[in-house]
């Protein structure tokens, strides 16, 4: 199974680098690439939100031969923090990072019309981002060394809230990408006038995201 994370990674890589490449020409004025683009974009979200699987899988069936499932969970957690472990980590984090900002961009794909080519553009080049900061320290890494039992998650971090603010916070953090892909592309179009008309619902969205998790986080603290 760790193979297979790995392998998720790696074609969601290759999949948002094609998306990448692929609306930059369209953004130049090949109109018969967006087609292509978008499933390819598609394609990265589906390979994200598979890793993500195979790491709670993994997570869940207490494989700790991978070392991010020796580190953040152990067998006498309940089911509700097992789950929570899932983003226990950075590298947890950064995949459920990554599969926010590919459900929202499919979102994006269908509502942004004439900004698309543009926003997508950035966005997959921040995906890609994250993309390469799971390559780089990937949550199937395997222990040199097999052990019977996990860590598990930190004692501060068992708690209730642990189950739903990393996850609202994390929706706030993705969905700010979105507003920021409409400025850019409003510099580089000069379409100073419209964008942020069109960035509007992603803003506020992202705002509400964000500051629900802020007061669940003080709650919490």
């Amino acid at each position: 199974m760790t193979y297979l994370g790995n392998y998720f990674i790696y074609t969601a890589a290759l999949c948002s680098l094609a998306s990448l490449i692929l609306y930059f020409l369209a953004w130049r004025g090949r109109d018969g690439l967006v087609h292509l683009a978008r499933n390819f974009f598609r394609l990265t979200a589906v390979f994200a939100f598979l890793a993500m699987g195979t790491l709670l899988y993994l997570i869940l069936t207490h494989d700790f031969r991978v070392a991010y499932v020796f580190s953040y969970s152990s067998t006498d957690l309940p089911l509700y923090y097992l789950i929570a472990s899932l983003w226990g980590g950075q590298e947890g984090t950064f995949l459920l990072w990554l599969v926010y900002i590919g459900v929202m961009g499919t979102v994006m794909i269908a509502t942004a019309r004439q900004f698309e080519r543009g926003n997508m553009f950035f966005i997959s080049l921040f995906a890609l981002s994250l993309l390469f900061i799971l390559i780089k320290k990937s949550p199937f890494e395997v222990l040199p060394v097999f052990r019977a039992e996990g860590n598990g998650l930190n004692p501060l971090l068992q708690n209730y809230w642990m189950t739903i603010h990393p996850p609202i916070m994390f929706i706030g953090f993705a969905a700010a990408a979105f507003p920021f892909s409409f400025a850019l592309t409003a510099l580089v179009e000069r379409k100073y006038q419209t964008w942020s008309e069109a960035a509007r619902k992603w803003t506020l969205f992202a705002w509400t995201a964000l500051g629900v998790s802020l007061v669940m986080g003080g709650y919490w603290a």
